[in-house]
C-alpha cells in the first residue's frame, strides 16, 4: 500500500515496496496439461448432463466408417483483462471510490457501508471497460482493502 499527496510521490514510494500476499493462494496459473489431465480422471457420468440426444452407441455399432480423433487446445484462462484494484478517499464526510466493478450500485452500497455513511455520501467512479467475467462482481476485496486504507489516512472531519 502506498499513500501519498501527489503521483509523482506515490510511484517514488511504490519502488521501494516490495510485493507480497497477505490473503489466499494465487490461483493465476493451470497449465494446459494439467486441464487435460483433470478432464481425463473426472468420473464417467459424475458430471451433471444438461441434455441427452439419440444413442451414440447405437450409431457408432452401425457405422460403416469410425474415425475416432482427439483434439486439444491450449487453456485459456477466463479472467479479468484489467488489474483488480481501487482507489478511495474520503472528503469531508463523504467517500470517493474509482475502481472497475461489475456490479457499480453494488459495489457503491457496499462502499457505503464499509465506510459507514449513507449510500448517496458516496460516488463511485465506475471504469466499465475489460472484462470481469464474474471476478469483478464478489468478492470485493479491493473495494474493502481500499475503503479500510482510506479510512486510516482520512483526515479529521470537522
Amino acid at each position: 500500500m502506498v499513500v501519498a499527496d501527489n503521483s509523482w510521490r506515490a510511484q517514488q514510494a511504490s519502488t521501494r515496496c516490495r510485493s507480497r500476499s497477505t490473503k489466499g493462494k494465487a490461483r493465476a496459473t493451470l497449465p494446459s496439461r494439467s486441464s487435460r489431465a483433470w478432464k481425463r480422471r473426472s468420473p464417467k457420468g459424475g458430471l451433471k448432463k444438461d441434455f441427452a440426444v439419440g444413442d451414440a452407441d447405437a450409431a457408432l455399432r452401425s457405422a460403416a466408417k469410425i474415425v475416432d480423433q482427439t483434439y486439444r487446445l491450449p487453456y485459456l484462462a477466463h479472467a479479468c483483462m484489467e488489474p483488480m484494484n481501487c482507489t478511495a478517499s474520503f472528503a469531508g464526510r463523504e467517500a470517493r471510490a474509482l475502481g472497475g466493478f461489475q456490479d457499480g450500485l453494488g459495489a457503491r452500497m457496499t462502499a457505503a457501508k464499509l465506510a459507514g455513511m449513507p449510500w448517496e455520501k458516496v460516488t463511485l467512479h465506475h471504469t466499465a471497460m475489460g472484462g470481469g467475467f464474474g471476478r469483478a462482481g464478489r468478492p470485493l476485496n479491493y473495494l474493502e482493502e481500499a475503503i479500510e486504507i482510506a479510512k486510516q489516512a482520512r483526515p479529521a472531519v470537522t
